[in-house]
């Protein structure tokens, strides 16, 4: 099989595993999953980064690999996950996150007496992330940022403590989180797989390539004029880091 035939079937590989994630929860005890090998006490389960975003929970959120030979297919599968759903992950560990605040104010839109209008405190949900969407109201608007936040319904100072998840959660506008909060700069982070030397010929390297381009172009081309927008516009800061 050609280098380019493998690269192609790895990158279907990689691709398909997490466009069906959320689909099943079969796995076989100790095969990687992505290249199907059974590797004896040395395969491990890791959530997708951002995956409860889409309301993706374990074990469903998970790929099974193993991290000694097959770390690099994981990265990739993250940057792909990304791309597909424009979203940046709230975990500050992974390969992609942003530093918003976790615990941030809210102002409620509930019809229940005495709750319009109120300012809460929410926090954003774990392993979620600031996606960028269209409107479900207003779907003619161009897209933008928006926060998942979780919330009680009846206000707590503790909610830093609470580990449960809250009762309720909701998609809100970037900007309208900003304001709010008078938050006035923050960071969106990327790190890139690296490369030796010894990979630069290499079927890796050519898939690696391949998933660090695509994602080059994403930030390109949808995430950097909405930052760029939001600068000249509204006068927020977020910087683009790159570790």
């Amino acid at each position: 099989m050609s280098q380019h035939e493998q690269k192609t079937k790895i990158i279907s590989k990689i691709n398909t595993l997490v466009e069906n994630l959320g689909s099943s929860s079969w796995k076989i005890v100790d095969m990687d999953q992505f290249d199907e090998k059974i590797y004896t006490e040395k395969v491990y389960c890791k959530q997708i980064e951002g995956g409860k975003h889409l309301g993706l929970v374990f074990p469903y959120d998970d790929i099974c690999f193993n991290p000694e030979i097959n770390q690099w297919m994981m990265n990739c599968a993250n940057m792909w996950f990304r791309q597909i759903n424009n979203i940046i992950p709230s975990i500050e560990s992974g390969d992609c996150f942003h530093t918003f605040p976790k615990y941030i104010n809210i102002r409620r839109t509930s019809k229940i007496e005495g709750q319009l209008g109120k300012i809460q405190l929410g926090r954003l949900k774990t392993n979620s992330a600031i996606c960028v969407r269209k409107s479900n109201i207003k779907p003619e608007l161009s897209e933008q940022f928006y926060v998942s936040v979780e919330f009680d319904n009846i206000h707590t100072d503790d909610i830093k403590s609470i580990k449960r998840d809250l009762a309720y959660i909701k998609s809100i506008p970037l900007i309208e989180l900003v304001k709010l909060n008078k938050i006035t700069e923050f960071d969106f982070c990327f790190k890139f797989p690296k490369i030796t030397e010894t990979e630069i010929n290499s079927v890796k390297s050519k898939v690696l390539h391949y998933y660090i381009n695509q994602q080059n172009s994403w930030i390109k081309n949808t995430l950097q004029p909405l930052v760029n927008d939001l600068w000249e516009n509204h006068n927020l800061k977020i910087n683009m880091i790159y570790l």
